[in-house]
């Protein structure tokens, strides 16, 4: 009987063993997939986030600043607006790019937009042309673009953003007068949901291998 007893102990025992051992590979299995989700999220996101920069520093080679001065100043749009505005579509297509704008602000660092690109398919007819609001207020706090309107040399390449116009990847780029004061900002934006959606389908591939 005290045979019988030992060996249901250590029956016991191996089992807890087992329970014990399972139980931390599933946990350094997870711990693994967390680290290497991780590592690829950021990966991509650089990726994106490169893409969104050097579109806003494309934008930024062939703006003419006299333009933006004059529009900044009277809020008046004109054909050669028009002109602009089909050209920043043409790029944000391209480029597959969510948002494609340009901003400046006034004295007291309210920003508010130059440029937008139309809605992909739009073109410039009436009704899309009617949504350019050459003036319109931007009513998120920004601190991203609050270092550009200070003139702060320390500016990031890009930055993952969560605003009222959606959650994306977000560039931008300083437009300078020719005192080498920043008069505005290109911003280009990339959905942050293509870039889930592809993070999402390698962490699946890596949580059946492993």
């Amino acid at each position: 009987m005290l045979e019988a007893l030992k060996k249901k102990i250590k029956l016991n025992t191996n089992i807890k063993v087992l329970i014990i051992i399972a139980a931390v590979n599933f946990i350094s299995s997870i711990i693994v997939c967390i680290f290497l989700y991780n590592i690829v999220r950021n990966m991509k996101i650089k990726e994106y986030g490169s893409r969104a920069h050097n579109a806003a520093k494309v934008v930024s080679e062939f703006v003419d600043i006299p333009k933006i001065l004059k529009y900044r100043n009277t809020l008046e749009m004109d054909e050669e607006y028009k002109d602009s505005v089909r050209l920043l579509d043409k790029i944000k297509s391209d480029l597959d790019l969510k948002y494609l704008y340009i901003e400046s602000w006034d004295k007291s660092a309210q920003r508010f937009m130059i440029y937008e690109a139309t809605e992909p398919g739009d073109g410039i007819t009436d009704s899309a042309y009617d949504r350019i609001l050459l003036g319109q207020k931007m009513p998120d706090k920004d601190d991203y673009a609050d270092k550009i309107i200070s003139n702060s040399d320390d500016i990031d390449k890009y930055k993952e953003v969560n605003t009222s116009y959606g959650h994306t990847i977000c560039s931008y780029c300083p437009l300078k007068d020719e005192n080498g004061k920043n008069i505005g900002l290109i911003g280009a934006d990339v959905d942050i949901k293509n870039v889930i959606r592809k993070i999402n389908r390698i962490a699946f591939i890596i949580i059946i291998i492993i």
